[in-house]
């Protein structure tokens, strides 16, 4: 195909080949194929030279867009020894290991590509990615490759790891209770072999004089396999029920391990006695059932991090200035009167003073102001802004660990998890406990007077056969698919505690900015002059050499360039401008490219453009609300109070009034601690409140309230600390999730209803002294059973009402 023929067929391509993002009019063509900018065609050559273009043909546009180049000097940190020392997980005179975090993987061709990278690299042994927390472990020739070749290799292909200040900390284990599926896989392998040989009980058998011959074996057998279960794998529930009565509180676990405890002596004396066969599958059976529904609910945890704090969205080091040298350095090293250069992109480390260069600071994660502030000379800057314009000169003026951010986080991690005593569940208990406990008593005293032989089987029958059992396992396996549930919906809980205290929520507040807006997204309209469609991609091209947010999506909407323009002029808090064939482009602020302010109020963010001296405009940008949130927040608001809390400007106040309602709570330019502060007015008039944000300046407040939502857009990005975890396209259907919760509960009370029916029937026979190893193997594994199929199916039906068919398939799957 010849170079004309390319370009008029480039006409009907919309995407880059590499990113998928629209090219625009002006695509980079190399080999025929359309690119959105350099970045992306050189990814290409290099995947097309080492023969790698496999990675094309696994996904349509599967790499990452380009148009950000890595600064080469960015790892630079990664040549200090201590530093490296830190991140390396093994080493030796020839190999190292080392483990990145990409959040960029996100499909077949990135495992591929990734898996490869000694085709890229001769110095890399081998590479193995683990696609679920999107990391990637090398292993490579440390004589032949430095660990910041390596990071620079992952950048150069669109997969920049990202290295924060918490990697240089202890890293927590990742949540996986080993010890409880040691514990699960003992009481089933116990429980599997007890009942295999107590079939001769099962069918009445052992009592027949001509088949007593191996029968106390058996029975010797099922004491030998149930001694694991009762000092093993039961353990977990006499520790919580002894560390509850010692604090006075009567949870689940002391009758469960008292239920235990009992089953396991009494099933010993008949053995021992030779008085029957005892009950080593009721008890074999009560732990095993418990540790499956508690596993049920530590998936969630596995694969994403609740308690992230500053140090995982800081970077590793920044560049401190030695005369005109810059030097990385860690920043745990830094100190107060240390003068660093921050880059474009780049978070400010620690609070200090603009020394040189053209501050536009982002706080929107810190303050939640969604437009870059622009910083003079001599101005303070607040630690975890991130720079937007060009590089900066700080002379710091406090330590990292002192800094505003870090107070900020500080005051938020104040806020401790009260646990799960408020679980309606322990009421619960304590009643079913106290009236066992009192028929049981009412039962010894009859038959001690009755017939005094009857009094220590009939206790012990009353305790076996009306363990509370039931109900923990219709708590735990109800609250643990209904986790399963949310978690395939797209919101993740830190733990099945969180379902219980939804249920108690009075008021929902809301963060603006990157919560209920989309980031970086706007409903933009034009007014003014028109312009032709030469003048529009000359616009588009003047608004993409800004870094400034508005600017950059001003240029997508005209179509996107790939231009470069040599001769711009950038104004920093102004505007920018450039000679575009031989016409002088102005685009920015009312002032800069008009000489006045707009007349009237307008509704939004204003970029006024001028050509010459004739034709002006503006572009009205206003925040652009997730899919659907509208009717959401008209939704919640009539069964909650809703508030929107927001540190942006109030331009969208008249917008939401109207969605959300005149009596919703709007309050705009607020800072953290006006955000923290206003959660605890509410609950200290009585409130119980659900707040849902998605950055730092959310974080006090998310800790504060009773459930923290984080919204994100990517899962494995950093989010502050919270409660949960919610993807931010699913937001929209948060009253679907409350819901969910609330029939969860009425399950759990269902079910436990059914568990008091088998309990009456089982006491029955206990207190007339009828209940035998018969009527026991029925009656105890029936209940279990039906329990854990109720609340299955009851969970499944209103999951499918309320989460949708395609939701449920991929939970049976």
């Amino acid at each position: 195909m010849s170079q004309q023929a390319a370009k008029a067929d480039i006409r009907t391509q919309t995407v880059c080949y590499h990113c998928g993002t629209p090219v625009g009019a002006a695509p980079v063509l190399y080999n025929d194929l359309p690119f959105c900018c350099t970045g992306c065609k050189t990814v290409y050559q290099v995947l097309s030279k080492s023969g790698m273009c496999e990675y094309y043909n696994l996904n349509q546009a599967p790499g990452i867009n380009q148009r950000m180049q890595v600064r080469p000097e960015k790892f630079a940190f990664l040549d200090d020894d201590a530093i490296s020392r830190q991140l390396i997980q093994f080493s030796d005179n020839s190999q190292s290991q080392v483990t990145f975090y990409l959040p960029q993987v996100h499909c077949s061709s990135c495992l591929w590509l990734l898996e490869h990278l000694q085709q890229l690299n001769k110095g890399v042994v081998s590479s193995r990615v683990d696609f679920a927390h999107k990391e990637v472990t090398i292993r490579y020739n440390n004589n032949d490759v430095t660990l910041r070749d390596l990071a620079t290799l992952l950048a150069s292909i669109g997969y920049e790891p990202h290295i924060s200040l918490h990697d240089l900390g202890v890293k927590p284990r990742k949540y996986y209770n080993r010890q409880r599926i040691y514990r699960l896989g003992v009481a089933g392998f116990c429980l599997g072999n007890i009942m295999l040989l107590s079939f001769p009980e099962y069918l009445g058998m052992a009592e027949s004089p001509e088949k007593l011959v191996l029968t106390p074996w058996f029975r010797y057998l099922n004491l030998v396999l149930a001694l694991p279960v009762f000092l093993y794998s039961a353990q977990e529930f006499f520790i919580a029920g002894w560390k509850g009565l010692a604090k006075g509180f009567l949870n689940i676990d002391l009758p469960i391990a008292l239920a235990i405890f009992i089953t396991f002596g009494r099933s010993v004396y008949e053995v021992v006695t030779g008085a029957g066969g005892g009950y080593f599958d009721s008890m074999t059976g009560i732990v095993f059932f418990m540790l499956v529904g508690r596993l049920l609910q530590d998936g969630t945890r596995q694969a994403l991090t609740f308690d992230r704090d500053y140090t995982s969205y800081f970077p590793i080091a920044v560049n401190r200035l030695e005369g005109d040298e810059e030097t990385p350095v860690a920043l745990p090293e830094l100190r107060s009167g240390d003068r660093v250069m921050i880059h474009h992109n780049e978070i400010i480390p620690a609070d200090g003073m603009l020394v040189n260069g053209h501050a536009a600071i982002d706080y929107s994660f810190v303050t939640g102001e969604s437009l870059p502030v622009q910083k003079q000379i001599s101005e303070l800057i607040y630690a975890g802004g991130r720079q937007t314009g060009g590089k900066i000169e700080l002379l710091l003026v406090k330590d990292v660990s002192q800094s505003y951010l870090t107070s900020l986080w500080n005051k938020a991690s104040q806020h401790k998890d009260a646990g799960d005593q408020d679980s309606f569940i322990h009421p619960l208990a304590r009643y079913f406990t106290t009236i066992l406990f009192g028929l049981t008593a009412v039962a010894a005293v009859y038959w001690l007077y009755a017939d005094s032989a009857k009094v220590w089987p009939v206790v012990t029958a009353m305790l076996i056969v009306a363990c509370p059992c039931a109900l923990l396992l219709s708590s735990t396996f109800t609250n643990g698919h209904v986790v399963r549930l949310f978690d395939r919906a797209g919101m993740y809980l830190r733990n099945y505690g969180v379902l219980e205290k939804l249920l108690s929520i009075t008021h929902i507040v809301f963060d603006k900015t990157g919560t209920i807006t989309q980031n970086n997204a706007f409903e933009i309209t034009a007014g003014g002059d028109s312009l032709t469609e030469e003048e529009k991609l000359n616009m588009a091209a003047l608004a993409a050499q800004s870094h400034h947010p508005l600017s950059r999506a001003l240029a997508g909407w005209l179509g996107g360039s790939s231009t470069t323009l040599p001769n711009f002029k950038e104004t920093a808090g102004a505007g920018i401008e450039a000679w575009i064939a031989d016409r002088h482009y102005l685009l920015g602020g009312a002032s800069f490219a008009w000489g006045h302010k707009p007349e009237g109020r307008v509704k939004g963010s204003v970029l006024a453009w001028r050509i010459d001296h004739g034709k002006q405009g503006m572009f009205i940008l206003r925040n652009n609300y997730r899919h659907g949130l509208a009717a959401e927040l008209r939704r919640l608001a009539t069964h909650y109070r809703v508030a929107v809390i927001s540190g942006d400007n109030d331009a969208e106040k008249e917008n939401l009034a109207s969605i959300i309602g005149q009596n919703a709570d709007l309050r705009f330019a607020q800072s953290p601690y006006d955000k923290l502060h206003y959660v605890e007015a509410l609950q200290h008039n009585g409130a119980k409140v659900l707040m849902v944000g998605d950055g730092l300046n959310d974080a006090a407040g998310l800790q504060q309230s009773e459930v923290g939502i984080a919204v994100t857009d990517d899962i494995n990005n950093f989010s502050p600390a919270s409660d949960a975890i919610l993807e931010a396209d699913q937001l929209a259907k948060l009253h679907r999730f409350l819901t969910l919760a609330r029939r969860g509960r009425q399950i759990i009370v269902a079910s436990f209803a059914i568990s008091v029916l088998y309990n009456l029937v089982g006491l029955s026979f206990a207190i007339a002294g009828m209940l035998t190893p018969l009527v026991a193997a029925i009656l105890m594994p029936a209940s279990s059973i039906s329990i854990i199929l109720f609340t299955w199916l009851g969970v499944e039906i209103f999951g499918y009402k309320l989460l949708g068919k395609q939701k449920m398939l991929t939970v049976l799957v």
